[in-house]
């Protein structure tokens, strides 16, 4: 029993094993099974690693290649707008030159009163902001575009920001300019401003500061006159007993002068003279009797210049006159008279050997002006008195007597280049002396009639023309 026991037991046990050995058959031959099928899986994983992705994600290079060109245009338009902000850079520049300019020009004048407030446009912030400073012209500034970013290869593509074009600049508008201090041209008068050059010649009106002219001119003078000298009695003032002779004396006279005007200060002038002279005397004596003897001198040199100042202390205001004060010397540097010496004739006369081109005589004296404006029509007269100061020659002193003028004339403004002129001038000259006693008949009075004309030709040179007709017996026959 206890054998029979034993062999049971045993058996027990060999069912055991053979139960778990063959649960453990059934365990490998799952885990086989399932190594076999994942096998497959991974076997075609690997193939398409190889043989590469799907279909489906080659629509991701297609987005890339519109992304590209997206960005492609964007970087034209760039450019382009490049462009345009290099052209308004230009114009900035040209804008900016043009202000520098004016900067350049409101420099040189004065600086404007206090009561004047200048405009002030286009400057941001409103006037009050900007009181005092200069306009300027502000550009907006370019607001910078926002960075594009590149799509990832596994995602769709962000779409870029729009850009919005820039606007190109507009060329400012044109600003009426800040009140300009007048010059000193323009706050001078007009009745000192000098469109009116016959009136400048005259002495009418002064020259602006700093203003200089230059006036070269050629006159001609012809004088012609009679002698008659009588010498024996008369009967019943028609019968006459005794020798009549008539002298005849023509002279002939060419002034060339340059003349220099200079404004030095405000209604301040000057102004220097310096002529040279071409002179020819052809006297006749005894004309018409056997004795008739004809003598002809000529002269040319250097003439007396002259120097002068003048001075506006009026200014006119409707029928109040412009007043105009000047001093005028006068210098004996041409050849006189008294210096030349003289010859014989046949007929037993002194005359000079050449004729002279000076007066020989120092002067130097006061004078005035006076103008009215009545437009077109400037009206103006004056005076002015001469001391011709006596001097020594060959032992006796000779005092040529003192010369008073006096003036009246009007200037007509045809248009902005062409004046007309009319005026009366009067010379009255007093007796000459020699050694304190008075010498009969050298007293004269040269009475004339000017008219005159001035053309402007450019802005800077104008033409004056002139003629005068002597109205007494010691005036020259005609002069231009």
């Amino acid at each position: 029993m206890a054998a029979d026991g034993a062999g049971l037991g045993r058996v027990r046990r060999g069912r055991r094993v053979a139960c778990l050995a063959a649960r453990a058959a059934l365990g490998a031959t799952a885990v086989v099974v399932g190594v076999l099928a994942i096998a497959p899986g991974l076997s075609a994983q690997e193939d398409e690693a190889v043989l590469g992705r799907p279909a489906g994600k080659s629509a991701d290079a297609d987005e890339l290649a519109r992304a590209q060109r997206r960005i492609d245009e964007q970087e034209r338009k760039l450019a382009e707008q490049a462009r345009i902000v290099a052209e308004q850079q230009k114009l900035l520049l040209d804008q900016q030159r043009r202000l520098d300019e004016l900067e350049r020009r409101f420099a040189q004048t004065p600086p404007a009163p206090p009561a004047v407030v200048p405009v002030v446009l286009g400057i941001p912030g409103g006037a009050a902001d900007q009181a005092g400073r200069r306009s300027q012209t502000y550009v907006q500034d370019l607001q910078p575009l926002p960075p594009i970013p590149l799509p990832p290869t596994t995602q769709q593509p962000v779409a870029p920001a729009p850009m919005e074009p820039l606007q190109p600049l507009q060329p400012p508008e044109p600003v009426a300019p800040e009140p300009e201090t007048p010059t000193a041209d323009e706050e001078r008068p007009e009745s000192e401003k000098p469109p009116e050059l016959l009136l400048v010649e005259a002495g009418g009106v002064l020259l602006p500061p700093g203003t200089l002219q230059i006036e070269p001119s050629v006159e001609y003078t012809h004088i012609s006159s009679n002698r008659v000298a009588i010498s024996g009695f008369t009967i019943f003032e028609a019968i006459v007993i005794g020798t009549i002779r008539v002298d005849e004396i023509r002279r002939d006279i060419v002034t060339g002068a340059l003349s220099a005007r200079y404004g030095l200060l405000d209604r301040v002038q000057i102004e220097a003279r310096a002529p040279g002279v071409w002179r020819e005397d052809d006297e006749i004596f005894g004309l018409g009797t056997a004795a008739q003897e004809e003598i002809t001198i000529n002269g040319f040199g250097i003439g007396d210049p002259e120097v002068s100042a003048a001075w506006q202390p009026i200014i006119g205001d409707g029928w109040v006159p412009d007043v105009i004060l000047r001093t005028r010397a006068r210098f004996p540097f041409g050849e006189s008279a008294f210096e030349i010496p003289t010859t014989t004739t046949e007929e037993g006369r002194r005359v000079l050997k050449r004729a002279p081109t000076g007066s020989g005589f120092y002067g130097v004296g006061p004078g005035t002006t006076f103008v009215w404006r009545v437009d077109p029509v400037v009206f103006f007269t004056g005076a002015s008195y001469t001391f011709n100061l006596e001097r020594s020659f060959n032992e006796s002193v000779i005092d040529p007597g003192d010369t008073l003028e006096f003036f009246a004339g009007l200037n007509i403004a045809i248009s902005e280049q062409v004046a007309l002129n009319l005026s009366f001038v009067d010379q009255i000259t007093q007796e000459t002396s020699q050694d304190g006693e008075g010498i009969a008949g050298t007293d004269a009075n040269d009475g004339r009639v000017t008219l005159g004309a001035s053309v402007g030709l450019t802005d800077n040179i104008s033409l004056l023309a002139s003629a005068g007709i002597g109205l007494t017996e010691q005036s020259p026959d005609f002069t231009f």
